[in-house]
């Protein structure tokens, strides 16, 4: 099977360098610090429209909220990363029962990059497909339409994307998914709560449950 991987919270806990980040860019900013609770919210989803969704911004501020962001992730935030326990042993039992790994994230590419890069995890994924720095591609939906065209899948029929499945730990990835007829795995050991999962096909409790779904 082609399984298409989330980053964030599925693959690693970005945490500690996004949240750094996000205080940074709120002071810089001038916003309101709120509760981690809340700040958590803006772990998974783009950020121009988290801005402004969850702090009732303008686009205008939203951007240049995300260029702040951007300048200080790309120095202190992209090191903030650890791989999940139990991921590397997943990835490597999911590759060698033939399955083809692939990775769709909303965070900037060059930033996805970068993080393989430092955790050494890139060997196993034929294609890494995130957002571009320019704000194109942000929303899952359109990551997935990148990586499939990709892979060469320039119709993602139902039929080809039997064969397919995104795998992450937001309803972001249920949902975009969903937009092409993919069918969804859900990871609840990352930011969302297993509610945001109702429309995925099922839930994997742990990496080493997720690679007995694919055995």
């Amino acid at each position: 099977m082609q399984l298409v991987f989330d980053l964030d919270g599925t693959l690693i806990d970005s945490s500690e360098g996004i949240l750094g980040t996000l205080r940074h860019t709120f002071a810089v900013m001038g916003f309101t610090l709120l509760p981690e609770e809340q700040m958590r919210k803006f772990i998974g989803p783009p950020l121009e429209p988290a801005f402004m969704e969850f702090l009732g911004v303008d686009r205008e501020t939203s951007v240049k909220a995300v260029q702040v962001y951007r300048a200080e992730y790309k120095i202190t935030g992209i090191l903030g990363v650890e791989v999940y326990d139990g991921v590397p042993e997943m990835l490597e039992a999911l590759v060698s029962a033939g399955h083809t790994l692939h990775v769709a994230t909303s965070k900037p590419e060059a930033f996805a990059l970068r993080i393989f890069e430092n955790i050494g995890l890139a060997k196993y994924f034929t294609h890494i497909c995130g957002a571009g720095m320019d704000g194109t591609r942000a929303k899952k939906a359109e990551v997935l339409e990148e990586l499939f065209s990709r892979g060469g899948v320039d119709t993602p029929d139902a039929e080809t994307l039997a064969d397919w499945r995104m795998i992450g730990d937001r309803i972001y990835d249920v949902e975009g998914a969903a937009s092409f007829g993919m069918k969804s795995v859900g990871v609840t050991w990352g930011f969302g709560p297993v509610e945001e999962f109702a429309g995925a096909e099922a839930v994997a409790e742990t990496p080493a449950a997720l690679a007995e779904l694919f055995a």
